[in-house]
């Protein structure tokens, strides 16, 4: 099982639209995916299920009360057979209250131990989590839990500058707590392709790092905010295809990359 986290600490570079369509994409592959919202404000779970954040059913369940209970697998909501999910929850602000008890190792690595029974269980293909774009004491748990990292930027400078202090978080926790993570690639969004200054942003990101980053760009489409508005398109027209086909062309590149045989559930990866 994978457990796959997109993120970094700026807001507005499409992390939430890449983690919800990655879990769609690859939850219509074939594969089993658990999507899991740590954001308070709850947009994953709102594109991904097209309800709205009022919806009774988040009270029942959410990932508040699967870290308050420290039981998940009691808050997963099914939304089809291959893909179910834990809605957020602005409860998961009191995240430092309910660790009040705990000390820092535990508090950094108590995310992973909300995954243990999943993990141990292989009920998924892939766990996709989603947390906010800054840096707190719940973020550094959820990025100690994922077993695989993309770290996003925007085609911009601030950007871009956010990267390297990222990079720094993930390392540090692998050093001091001993997390057995790795970073997947670096992935560039939300690109408006008439800007000859975002195309130079990118080239310097290429410069930088290398083959660390993936060959597919996002680029901004205004599908992407009607399909937030209006829903995910379980039909889809040619125009609705292109504009997810951004999404398909990464979702490639991080099967390959995780050693994959091929872009569906029937072949499994490499041994």
């Amino acid at each position: 099982m994978k457990i796959i986290l997109s993120a970094l600490y700026k807001g507005g570079i499409g992390k939430t639209y890449q983690n919800t369509l990655l879990a769609r994409t690859l939850s219509e592959r074939g594969f089993k995916v658990l999507f899991l919202d740590f954001d308070s404000q709850m947009n994953g779970t709102t594109f991904l299920t097209n309800k709205q954040i009022s919806d009774p059913i988040f009270k029942e369940q959410n990932i508040f009360k699967a870290m308050r209970d420290e039981n998940l697998k009691e808050n997963i909501v099914e939304l089809n057979e291959k893909l179910q999910y834990v809605p957020g929850s602005k409860g998961v602000n009191q995240f430092e209250t309910l660790m009040n008890k705990k000390n820092m190792k535990d508090r950094h690595l108590f995310i992973k131990g909300l995954l243990f029974d999943i993990y141990k269980s292989q009920a998924y293909d892939f766990v996709i989590m989603d947390m906010s774009p800054s840096t707190s004491p719940l973020n550094t748990s959820v990025m100690s839990a994922a077993s695989h990292h993309i770290i996003m930027t925007q085609s911009e400078f601030f950007s871009m500058q956010m990267v390297p202090q990222y990079i720094h978080d993930i390392q540090k926790l692998q050093k001091d707590y001993g997390v057995k993570t790795k970073i997947l690639g670096i992935s560039v969004g939300m690109l408006d392709s008439r800007s000859t200054l975002e195309k130079k942003v990118i080239s310097t990101i290429r410069n930088t790092y290398s083959d660390l980053v993936f060959e597919t760009v996002i680029k901004r489409k205004a599908a992407l905010k009607r399909y937030a508005a209006e829903g995910y398109p379980e039909k889809r027209n040619k125009p609705e295809r292109n504009a997810l086909q951004d999404y398909n062309n990464l979702t490639d590149e991080i099967l390959e990359r995780m050693g994959y045989t091929n872009k569906n559930a029937e072949v499994k990866e490499r041994a």
